[in-house]
C-alpha cells in the first residue's frame, strides 16, 4: 500500500496532497521543481472516515460522502471543512484490491 493522495475541492479547484514518511524532516525533502509545488507541515487533525474499494467515481465519492456525512451528524460530530478523497493504490492495481476513502474532517 502506498500513502494516500488525497484531493480535497477548493473553489473551482482541487488540492492534491501526499503525506510523507515521518523519517523525513521539511529540511529533508526533495525541493520541488515546480513553483505550484509547496512543501508544508499539516497540523494534526481528526476525520471521519469511509472506506469503499473498486473503481472511484464522482459519483461513488458523492455516494459514500453523503452516507459518511450523515452517519456523523446522526452521532453527534460537528463537521469541519470540505469532504476529501484518498486514493492508496497503483493504477494497474487490480479493481477488486482497490483501497480509496472518503474523509470529513470532524471537531475534536
Amino acid at each position: 500500500m502506498t500513502s494516500p493522495v488525497v484531493a480535497t475541492a477548493e473553489g473551482d479547484s482541487q488540492l492534491i496532497s501526499f503525506g510523507m514518511p515521518r523519517s523525513y524532516t521539511l529540511e529533508t525533502l526533495p525541493t520541488p521543481n515546480d513553483s505550484r509545488v509547496k512543501i508544508v507541515m499539516v497540523p494534526a487533525k481528526k476525520y471521519g472516515v469511509r472506506r469503499f474499494y473498486w473503481y472511484r467515481s464522482d459519483a461513488r465519492i458523492k455516494s459514500v460522502q453523503e452516507k459518511l456525512i450523515l452517519a456523523l451528524e446522526r452521532n453527534g460530530f460537528i463537521l469541519e471543512g470540505n469532504p476529501a478523497y484518498a486514493g492508496y493504490n497503483a493504477p494497474w492495481t487490480p479493481p477488486w484490491m482497490l483501497r480509496n476513502e472518503v474523509l470529513v474532517e470532524i471537531k475534536s
